[in-house]
């Protein structure tokens, strides 16, 4: 035996072998062991769950769209706002690409027949989307806020090159509360790694607050939040919803460096995140009184953290407005208000994009298991091996977080192993009328969840 180690130690290739043989041994009686062993319960009782699939209606054609990588509540409306992206397409613009209102027909039972496309039409469930499309290439995150019957929402619209995200900009609209939309463009080399945002009051304006999730490098932040201001609407720029529909040219971009000329200051803060991804304002927080409901997931860490931020003002005071200035700065921005934060939540899972429900808890979708998530993402490893591993199937939970007690409750928790109704790697979870609808970045619709009255309100 110690010859035979003796010889080990001395051929590298021989050991290398070795490892190789033992490690690919325990990945298949690893897999052995989970095809034996039964999924855990994928809802709570009484929770009933089914898969929507979204139809576009246009001349001569039906879409069936995909990858809804975010969702928001349009209070005004009563409808859900969703991005929709389908990464498999790589780099391709088609029809099913964009924000898109979803009506509470969304909430509609399936047919008989759900996997026949035919009988979701005979039902009526494929409907006219035109009016209801704002086009966007490569929406990502996005945010909604409603004041005295307005709407206002922010997007970031990525750009796609050689199935990697080559830039981002960040697009604002503002509806006059009459059919009519105002549409800004801002573009910015930072904005490459934007994943997330939200508005936020800043006194009588709003301002939006982005993060950015993974390091690009030294010209681009990561895991990092930035506050984005940006100017009010402009006169003679307003479009309807059909015109805005039928053009989806935007205004030529606000680049950076000229951005100051046209109202817009972007500026990253020094606090760092184990890739910061969702992020979410409690009600009443305003940035001018210095409020902290502030909460950012931090997916790689596994936790939802809640910090404080200081007006804009106050990190621009003193420092040059170079794309580096901030990346440059020391030192977190001194606490103000309330002694909420430093509050950390500790999830059973990558925390994604988050939403808030009526009562301002915290809704987080999470992936369990990152590893997993990560070889479902990108396809890894490739082909039949994947399939065989069973890598391409992941699993989704959600889970409400309550702010004040720091109570954290299981929702949902869909095993990847699960058959039906499956749904892998949520990235979004939204409390809407008493259901909970979830969004995938690789799922064709959404899933669908009706809860018992009381439960989500």
């Amino acid at each position: 035996m110690a010859r035979w180690l003796k010889s080990l130690v001395a051929s590298p290739a021989r050991l290398f072998a070795v490892f190789l043989f033992a490690g690919l041994t325990m990945i298949i009686v690893f897999w052995c062991l989970r095809q034996l062993l039964p999924p855990p319960a994928i809802r709570p009782e009484g929770v009933e769950c089914w898969h929507r699939p979204v139809f576009l209606r246009g001349p001569g054609i039906v879409t069936r769209l995909s990858g809804f990588e975010d969702l928001a509540v349009d209070p005004v409306s009563g409808r859900v706002l969703a991005s929709a992206h389908d990464r498999r397409k790589g780099a391709d613009v088609g029809a099913g690409e964009g924000l898109f209102f979803l009506g509470d027909w969304l909430l509609d039972p399936p047919p008989a027949d759900a996997g026949d496309l035919d009988a979701w039409r005979r039902a009526g469930y494929v409907r006219d989307l035109g009016p209801d499309i704002i086009p966007l290439a490569a929406p990502h995150g996005i945010a909604l806020e409603a004041r005295d019957g307005r709407v206002q929402i922010a997007a970031i619209s990525r750009r796609i090159a050689d199935g990697k995200v080559a830039a981002a900009d960040i697009v604002v609209l503002a509806s006059d509360g009459r059919g009519h939309w105002h549409r800004t463009h801002y573009s910015d080399p930072r904005l490459r790694t934007a994943n997330d945002l939200t508005f936020v009051r800043n006194g009588p304006d709003s301002v939006l607050l982005v993060t950015f999730d993974r390091n690009g490098g030294k010209e681009y932040p990561g895991g990092r939040v930035g506050t984005l201001t940006f100017p009010p609407p402009g006169a003679g720029q307003w479009k309807s919803s059909a015109a805005l529909a039928a053009d989806p040219g935007a205004p030529a971009p606000v680049v950076e460096g000229s951005q100051a000329d046209h109202g817009f200051s972007l500026v990253i803060g020094p606090e760092r995140f184990h890739f910061a991804n969702g992020i979410v304002v409690l009600p009443g927080t305003d940035l001018s009184d210095g409020s902290n409901g502030i909460l950012v997931a931090e997916t790689r860490g596994a936790r939802v953290r809640m910090i404080a931020w200081p007006p804009p003002r106050r990190l621009t005071a003193g420092r040059p407005p170079d794309a580096r200035a901030n990346l440059r700065a020391r030192g977190e921005p001194r606490p103000q208000g309330k002694s909420g934060r430093g509050k950390q939540f500790r999830l059973s899972g990558g925390p994604d994009n988050l939403t808030l429900d009526s009562r301002g808890r915290v809704i987080a979708a999470l992936h369990p298991d990152l590893l997993r998530y990560g070889a479902y993402r990108y396809d890894w490893p490739p082909g039949r091996l994947g399939a065989a591993l069973g890598l391409r199937r992941a699993a989704s939970r959600v889970v409400r977080i309550d702010p004040e007690s720091g109570t954290i409750e299981t929702l949902l928790d869909i095993p990847a192993d699960t058959k039906a109704p499956a749904f892998h790697g949520a990235s979004v979870a939204l409390a809407f009328r008493d259901h909970l609808i979830l969004g995938g970045a690789r799922e064709d619709g959404l899933l669908v969840c009706r809860f018992a009255p009381g439960i989500l309100s």
